[in-house]
């Protein structure tokens, strides 16, 4: 078998193995260890944290070799913030990789950590789960994986360790820890999205008349996702999907990962859009568009994901700490290489005159039968945030396989993080929130010539609807909307507007503000979601009335939920947010593409204390662990039917139906 490798951040192929496909994994003993834990006194291998503290949102991979075999463990008191705890006693601990002898080392009182140096020369390649003994039982030694790699690539690995995070420990009540061995393959829980209807609504909504459902299934924490090192090693040392610095880096720290639902990832977009096309052969396609910090992509209706353009990993992501195993979809060629690839885009626009069909053309046999655009084809505008430029796409009228051709529309030097970016439908004119400089800048589309500029203060969000261009500003925190036609500018919503509550909504935790304005199907026409990454309404965005009024759709329930009460993953910041179609299709910091659309008669009322228990349930028996978050594994364990009934609701409540 040929393997082909890229390694840093271009496509290049850089090395090419033969090799002989390495034999399928043994299936996983899936058996859960759980350790209760004293909270006071707990003795922690490097790695699972890296001092004290008290939680980590970061696991790191553990490799040891014979010429640096080291393992570090250090003493924590979670209650106390995360501070170091004395022995107390002198002592000989002992080293030990799977109930395995490996090393001693003595302590004595005033010591608050040990490093142990093992003897590996009898101990083979491959995972082991370290922990020490020798401490009275009022301590609890946290055990965590460390892999013995004996030469420069691993081998073809069998089982990949999991473990519950420290994050998820502090917030388990009582305290449980537990690890687990699972097979080292790459296979996620796959199930489409059920087809559903989207029946328009201009009423404003409450709770019990929605539904809230996953077109990408949700993964908070994302503690078992395998990932590859640079030396070939499996790990599920995960970073948590939270870090708003992460979000900002100029290459990938996040899974950019193509596939069916349950296959391709959705993390920390940073855009969204629904598509509206809608050919007379088809009727609506369905698609979601989004942006993450370094790709461009499409969502269809049954949750496939497929990378338009910009960076994604293939198979399987690489370790974040590792240099990234990229490839780089489209057709950059023109543009010098050093600018390859997007670094934290927020916004995008169709050329709608660029996305009409050629009704007189014959179908495409290959193309589902679907007919031509007219022209060169559609084209696509892309505010490149961190490369401060609008880019160019140009896609096939003939082909979707084809990736588009990639220019710089605006180039580095006029403007400053350009952010939303809005096209003016009937006109030739581009808007683009120029933020540091303080202005909207309005530019020609077919030659991209600046046309005039709007000053503004530090402008992101942009929508237009019936002729009004709206703006979004965290820093003013407000929403205004200029009439297109007159320039006359309108505040919707601020800091003074009744009813809104502006200065609470937007905390200093509050980094931006992402705006959809409503087509008049999901709630009145001209309502306004909000998108913010702020700690407050954890996971889904705001919602405000045409005039400005704050309208809470989530904890106002008036009667029985239907379906699932709130979609995993919506602990974390809300990150952007699109409206229309009778949908409001949101997401956050962690995994997960989230849809609230009108009730209908069919969908099932929450049986909320059976799925509490259900849940409940799934997370003590360590199932979270070996068949992911709500059934979501990678390793392909069937999902866990018939463990006790609460546990099947809960999973029959997350999309999973039951063979």
């Amino acid at each position: 078998m040929t393997v082909r490798i890229y390694r840093g951040t271009s496509p290049q192929v850089v090395e090419l193995i033969d090799e002989a496909p390495p034999p399928p994994p043994p299936p996983p003993s899936s058996v859960v260890t759980s350790k209760p834990v004293n909270m006071r006194k707990a003795l922690v291998i490097r790695g699972w944290m890296d001092y004290p503290s008290r939680y980590e949102r970061d696991q790191k991979a553990v490799i040891i070799t014979p010429t640096n075999p080291n393992v570090v463990a250090f003493t924590n008191d979670f209650i106390a913030g995360g501070v170091a705890v004395q022995f107390g006693v002198t002592a000989t601990l002992t080293l030990t990789f799977d109930g395995q002898l490996v090393a001693t080392k003595g302590v004595v009182p005033t010591n608050t950590g040990v490093t142990f140096i093992p003897d590996l020369s009898s101990v083979p390649e491959g995972w082991y789960f370290a922990s020490v003994i020798g401490l009275d039982d009022s301590w609890t030694v946290i055990d965590y994986p460390v892999y013995v790699l004996k030469s420069a690539l691993a081998q073809p690995p069998t089982k990949l360790p999991v473990t519950t995070g420290s994050h998820t420990l502090e917030f388990t009540d009582p305290p449980v820890y537990q690890y687990a061995y699972v097979a080292a393959k790459h296979e996620p829980t796959r199930v489409p999205y059920p087809a559903r209807e989207y029946p328009s609504f201009e009423t404003i909504p409450a709770r019990h008349n929605l539904i809230f459902t996953s077109l990408v299934p949700a993964r908070p924490g994302d503690g078992t996702r395998p990932l590859v090192t640079k030396e070939g090693v499996w790990t599920a040392a995960n970073r948590q999907n939270y870090f708003y610095y992460d979000f900002e880096q100029g290459t990938p720290m996040l899974p950019m990962l193509d596939g069916p639902r349950g296959v391709g990832s959705c993390i920390s977009p940073a855009f969204m859009g629904i598509g509206k096309a809608a050919p007379a052969s088809t009727g609506p396609i369905g698609n979601i568009y989004f942006i993450e910090s370094w790709r461009f992509s499409k969502v269809s209706k049954d949750g496939t994901i497929v990378t338009l353009a910009g960076w994604r990993h293939k198979n399987i992501a690489s370790y974040r700490r590792d240099p990234n195993t990229l490839e780089l979809v489209g057709d950059w060629s023109a543009i010098p290489q050093s600018r390859w690839g997007f670094a934290q885009p927020w916004g995008m626009a169709w050329d709608e005159r660029s996305l009409l069909i050629d009704e007189s053309a014959a179908p495409i046999p290959t193309e589902r039968n679907l007919k031509p655009h007219l022209g060169a084809g559609p084209v696509a505008w892309i505010s490149d945030t961190f490369h401060h430029r609008v880019v160019k796409l140009q896609f096939s009228a003939t082909s979707h396989a084809t990736p588009p051709v990639v220019t710089e529309f605006i180039p580095p030097g006029t403007l400053s993080e350009p952010w939303a970016i809005i096209a003016i439908p009937g006109t030739r004119e581009l808007v683009v929130s120029d933020r540091k400089h303080n202005r909207l800048c309005v530019f020609d589309m077919d030659t991209a010539a600046l046309l005039r500029t709007i000053p503004t203060t530090q402008p992101e969000g942009l929508d237009f609807l019936d002729g009004h261009l709206y703006y979004a500003s965290v820093l003013t925190k407000s929403i205004r909307k200029i009439e297109w036609a007159t320039g006359i500018d309108t505040l919707v919503a601020g800091p003074a507007t009744p009813g809104s509550g502006m200065n609470y909504w937007i905390n200093n935790n509050a980094r931006y503000m992402h705006i959809a304005v409503s087509d008049g199907t999901f709630g009145p026409r001209g309502a306004i979601a909000v998108a913010t990454w702020s700690n407050i309404y954890y996971g889904y965005p705001l919602l405000f009335a045409p005039d400005g009024r704050y309208i809470n759709y989530v904890e106002n329930p008036q009667g029985p939920i239907k379906g699932v009460p709130k979609p995993l993953g919506l602990t974390s910041y809300n990150s952007s947010v699109a409206i229309g179609q009778g949908r409001l299709v949101f997401s956050s910091a962690e995994e997960g593409l989230h849809v609230a659309s009108l009730a209908l008669p069919a969908d099932p009322v929450l049986d909320q204390a059976k799925y509490d228990a259900g849940a409940k349930q799934y997370k003590a028996r360590g199932l979270v662990l070996t068949h992911g978050p709500g059934g979501y594994g990678y390793n392909g364990e069937p999902v866990p039917w018939g463990v006790t009934p609460e546990i099947d609701y809960f999973l029959t409540v997350q999309g999973h139906v039951r063979p």
